[in-house]
């Protein structure tokens, strides 16, 4: 009778989770008197797939305190959890876990450990998992040669992305936009070029990574020639990543252009105009600012950042500026005390 409770519960629970209504599939997932692995794998990953992976780490450490075994779809979501917020160490922990529990290091399991490494900079320990992996995809590729782009590692990425076209592997759109990224971050222009005219049929993101490339290094012109042999519209980000560029360079002229032409695609976006303004007082033309800021000012209040942060002892943080969520007021000093400790003891070591 239990069982066919709980399927009926779990169902219920999961239909929540899918939209992302976290609040009502924890309301029910709290009224359950018989909750099984099922229950909590389907909260932890809903926690995690809806960008609360704080509340999925904490829902985690909860089960195993009522001694049950996570599954491999359980540490899934666990393991993403630490990747979203950077915790290296309890990502470590998983792992360790994995290994004493044996629970199977498939390729699925093998590729999310290698996209939380790369994600909280343990680029060692990512190389290490690929290399002990028996069988490999194009997504365990793909968050390779995605994560050594993102860590500054260009020239790595590329040797991965050669290794997969040696190998025989499909490269699919997924691939190429993390490879043209990795480019991008490493400032390698004729390359990515080079593998930019391999698409066959490229999408607008595959432009947009190439025109961001090309703005980072200075090479207006020639991006200006990529969007004008486009296919297709060039979008806000790519119109973005051309305006950031301006700012690099304080190239005024083009940076007045680009924010005309976002202005007719997505209307008066605050956050354009900002980046003008700084454009203009990186160049010292006051006027432009003043110009800029009125606008701004219009446009209302930019909302508070947000941050999260793993401190000593293995837990996790978030603050936010400007609101009472997370940690704040006189929470703040523990915080930054903690921060130091960390740098200690790094530094230590």
């Amino acid at each position: 009778m239990h069982e066919r409770d709980s399927v009926s519960w779990n169902t219920m629970i999961d239909s929540y989770a899918k939209v992302g209504n976290m609040v009502a599939a924890r309301e029910l997932f709290n009224l359950m008197d018989h909750k099984t692995l099922i229950s909590w794998t389907i909260m932890i990953n809903g926690y995690s797939q809806h960008q609360n992976p704080k509340e999925a780490l904490t829902l985690f450490n909860l089960m195993l305190s009522h001694n049950i075994k996570p599954d491999k779809f359980c540490i899934i979501g666990s393991i993403s959890a630490c990747a979203q917020l950077g915790a290296l160490d309890s990502g470590r922990w998983l792992h360790t876990y994995i290994k004493k529990t044996k629970i199977p290091l498939d390729v699925v399991v093998n590729t999310t450990l290698i996209d939380m490494y790369m994600k909280c900079g343990g680029i060692e320990e990512a190389h290490a998992v690929f290399n002990s992996m028996l069988e490999r995809n194009v997504i365990t590729y793909n968050v390779m040669i995605s994560g050594l782009g993102i860590n500054n590692s260009g020239a790595e990425a590329l040797r991965y992305f050669y290794q997969m076209e040696q190998d025989g592997m499909e490269l699919d759109d997924l691939v190429y936009m993390s490879v043209l990224s990795a480019c991008s971050h490493a400032g390698f222009v004729t390359e990515g070029v080079e593998i930019f005219k391999r698409i066959r049929n490229p999408k607008v993101e595959h432009y947009g990574c190439l025109i961001d490339l090309l703005v980072r290094k200075g090479e207006f012109g020639k991006a200006l020639n990529f969007i004008g042999s486009m296919p297709m519209e060039p979008n806000v980000d790519l119109w973005g990543s051309v305006l950031l560029g301006c700012r690099v360079w304080k190239n005024v002229g083009l940076g007045e252009f680009v924010v005309d032409r976002l202005k007719e695609i997505s209307g008066d976006d605050r956050g354009v105009y900002v980046l003008m303004s700084n454009i203009y007082a990186d160049s010292g033309m006051w006027d432009g600012v003043a110009a800029m800021r009125r606008i701004v000012a219009v446009k209302g209040v930019v909302e508070g950042g947000k941050s999260v942060i793993e401190v000593v002892g293995g837990g996790v943080e978030e603050f936010v500026s400007g609101k009472n969520g997370g940690v704040c007021g006189d929470d703040i000093e523990e915080v930054v005390c903690s921060l130091s400790k960390m740098l200690d003891l790094e530094y230590e070591g």
